[in-house]
């Protein structure tokens, strides 16, 4: 029955790459990756193929329109990574903005400096875990020491 699946699967990347080819669209199959995300121990080793390629496995996070994707459908690596980046322009903001008396242009670099970072895509990785939601709200605890 899994087989099936991962045949019906390649079939769809075929079908895929063939409407690709249809409409003067190109794949950089180096590019191409593939990643089996689940929670189950016994993982489906089926190999797939873009014009007789293979298609190279990862078992890494991987980075997809500015999300992290973890095989486990964990998002630590990308809270991690917004919490780093959000740290640093927070910092750089404390630095260079001690003499700003206005609190409507600190709260504004806020926003569009750090809120949007840790916002973006939350949609997909919204704050299931207690821990994310820990994690991001220190960063805006941090921001509201430094406005009082």
């Amino acid at each position: 029955m899994l087989n099936f699946e991962a045949e019906l699967l390649q079939s769809d990347i075929n079908g895929l790459y063939t409407w690709c080819l249809n409409n003067n669209f190109t794949l950089n199959i180096k590019k191409c990756q593939e990643m089996t995300f689940t929670r189950a121990r016994a993982v489906i080793k089926f190999d797939y193929y873009v014009n007789e390629e293979m298609l190279q496995r990862t078992m890494g996070p991987v980075k997809d329109l500015g999300i992290l994707f973890d095989p486990n459908l964990k998002f630590d690596c990308h809270i991690n990574n917004i919490v780093i980046r959000s740290n640093k322009i927070l910092g750089f903001i404390i630095r260079n903005c001690t003499d700003f008396s206005d609190k409507h242009a600190l709260r504004s670099l806020y926003c569009s400096l750090i809120r949007c970072i840790c916002e973006y895509g939350s949609i997909i990785w919204f704050l299931y875990e207690i821990s994310y939601k820990l994690k991001l709200e220190n960063i805006q605890q941090k921001c509201l020491r430094f406005l009082s």
